[in-house]
């Protein structure tokens, strides 16, 4: 994984991603610009079916708004809303938007990613390893 794109002292990546990124399904369904959802046209990329809010009034991250149903996040049982992106396979990511992150979630089929998330009511930290296996959809649930 080229983590050279990560710009010292930010913790945020290349403004200009590789990986086209495009708005998503709100909670209910429809299109909303707050709303990021990391889909590509790369045929052999998959992701893990979290579907990121961008916060840009807190400081800026990125917050679980839904998970797919049947996704390797669903299975994992830890991935729920309301989680902040802390790191990526140990890379501090918690200032990134959704385009910088892209590239870095999804991957081959079959291969691992290690997300780490904080959750905000406890300030609990903890990992979450997963199979990259989702290739996209409109089944994401709140």
């Amino acid at each position: 994984m080229d983590w050279s794109r990560i710009q010292q002292g930010f913790g945020c990546c290349d403004p200009n991603p590789v990986v086209p990124v495009s708005d998503t399904a709100s909670n209910s369904g429809t299109l909303s610009k707050n709303t990021a959802y990391v889909k590509t046209s790369r045929s052999p990329s998959v992701g893990v079916g979290i579907v990121f809010r961008e916060d840009r009034e807190n400081g800026g991250g990125l917050y679980v708004v839904a998970v797919a149903k049947g996704s390797p996040a669903m299975q994992s049982r830890q991935v729920q809303p309301g989680l902040k992106l802390m790191a990526i396979d140990d890379n501090e990511v918690s200032a990134c938007n959704a385009p910088d992150i892209a590239p870095y979630i999804l991957g081959p089929p079959g291969s691992t990613v290690k997300l780490t998330f904080r959750d905000p009511e406890t300030d609990d930290v903890f990992s979450v390893l997963m199979t990259r296996g989702w290739a996209g959809g409109n089944t994401a649930e709140a």
